[in-house]
């Protein structure tokens, strides 16, 4: 029997870590639910309408980051590199120093070019929020004419270039 209910997963640390859109549950009674949507396995004897709990962290920003820069840099027409916007550490001060004046906070963790057109990637894991900064960034860049976007997987990347190589826009979220 397949049904559809509201599922919030929750991570080892108690803290929901993402609510799906879309989830389906096929149920057999007397066995463990199976959840599709979801890279997860329940640990509950029955999940809808209750929590799904896994010990299966989202995936670094880090690591999405580095997966995204290896994959536009092997693209013949784009050249793209990290941006750094955090500061310089100080030991003496403890604390994160401003690298300079025109240091722009809420700048795109990806810049480059991309066939000509500069491009702004922001990388945010599952549970990432954009900050206003950052929001107002990607838009101003955006009506600047350049490609600008928020990005949760190399996945997006690809699909928002494609559209972007086919339409002359990006899918906006």
């Amino acid at each position: 029997m397949s049904n559809k209910g509201k599922v919030r997963v929750v991570g080892k640390d108690g803290k929901v870590s993402f609510q799906p859109k879309e989830l389906t549950i096929t149920t057999e009674p007397g066995n463990v639910p199976e959840v599709t949507g979801l890279n997860v396995q329940p640990m509950h004897d029955s999940v809808i309408g209750k929590e799904v709990v896994t010990t299966e962290e989202p995936q670094s920003e880090k690591t999405i980051e580095g997966d995204i820069l290896h994959w536009l840099n092997s693209q013949k027409d784009c050249f793209a590199f990290k941006v750094n916007t955090v500061g310089i550490w100080d030991e003496r001060n403890n604390c994160y120093r401003k690298t300079g004046l025109f240091t722009l906070k809420g700048t795109s963790d990806i810049l480059g070019i991309w066939k000509g057109k500069p491009l702004a990637i922001e990388v945010k894991n599952k549970l990432g929020q954009l900050t206003t900064e950052q929001h107002a960034f990607i838009n101003k860049f955006r009506l600047m004419g350049g490609i600008s976007f928020k990005a949760e997987a190399l996945s997006v990347v690809k699909r928002n270039l494609e559209y972007y190589d086919k339409h002359g826009t990006i899918i906006v979220s």
